[in-house]
């Protein structure tokens, strides 16, 4: 038998079993991968039932990056609404982060590129317990990415953009049809949309406090293992101002705040 008939054999049972099984099962989103490894020619097909049957990000990213979210986007929202996220619902997405059904729910709408309603059911967001590992550090990072319009990838950047990869339970095991690397699939996936102007100064000033009272809760708490993380917020944050007179202002301030704190500092100049 040749290679060809083998291909078209398990198609028909791929297909065969999708037509079957739970539509909300995730067995059929891997169903959907395989069959899109051998069959490039339903190459959207494939894609698009993957996330049917699994509305994961990683999945969400697939249609976007192959650029089929506006035909597909109706489906997507309507699957994604279907889904009846709760708020006493968890999901375990990775390294055991723990997300509400809402805030599962607000992360797609994310990715769908629904800024605004991300940004108004979520700036005044007060989940502070365990704050490295909850909602609001994803919800920081993710603005801090989006806003960050710079040409120059840098050392936060890259750091951001690995801990948030990791943390919303992307599986580059899975990653069919996505990029080459983390960095590829985010700008890809960002050239899809276009931040609502005004919202962009109102994001600012949330993440110029926010971040503000993070750092003095670290240091205030005297807890030396996360003056890393401290440090990644400031230089983070710094990137997004387009003047280099205002990043050395805003730098200089925590620098003073704290000059004390030389592990602090030291943590500073390694991103800078």
């Amino acid at each position: 038998m040749s290679d060809e008939n083998n291909i078209d054999e398990l198609l028909t049972l791929g297909n065969s079993v999708l037509s079957t099984i739970d539509k909300n099962s995730p067995v059929g989103s891997n169903i959907s991968l395989y069959l899109l490894s051998i069959d490039v020619d339903h190459k959207e097909k494939h894609i698009c039932d993957a996330f049917m049957f699994k509305p994961s990000i990683s999945n969400l990213l697939r249609i976007i990056n192959n650029g089929y979210l506006k035909k597909h986007k109706d489906d997507i929202i309507n699957k994604i609404l279907s889904m009846n996220f709760q708020e006493n619902d968890y999901y375990e997405l990775h390294n055991h982060i723990l997300f509400s059904g809402k805030d599962y729910y607000y992360l797609l709408q994310f990715f769908c590129g629904n800024f605004e309603e991300f940004y108004n059911e979520n700036i005044n967001h007060n989940k502070t317990l365990g704050w490295s590992s909850s909602f609001q550090k994803t919800l920081v990072y993710l603005w801090l990415l989006l806003l960050n319009n710079s040409k120059e990838k840098t050392k936060c950047y890259d750091k951001l953009l690995y801990d948030i990869f990791s943390d919303i339970g992307y599986d580059d095991t899975e990653n069919v049809a996505l990029g080459d690397s983390i960095s590829e699939i985010w700008e890809r996936w960002k050239s899809n949309f276009d931040i609502p102007n005004i919202i962009k100064p109102k994001v600012l000033s949330w993440l110029k406090e926010i971040i503000e009272n993070r750092v003095d809760a670290i240091m205030k708490g005297n807890y030396r293992k996360a003056y890393d993380r401290a440090a990644l917020l400031v230089i983070s944050y710094s990137e997004l101002l387009s003047n280099i007179e205002d990043k050395e202002v805003y730098i200089d301030y925590f620098y003073n705040k704290y000059s004390r704190r030389s592990a602090f500092k030291a943590e500073l100049e390694k991103l800078i």
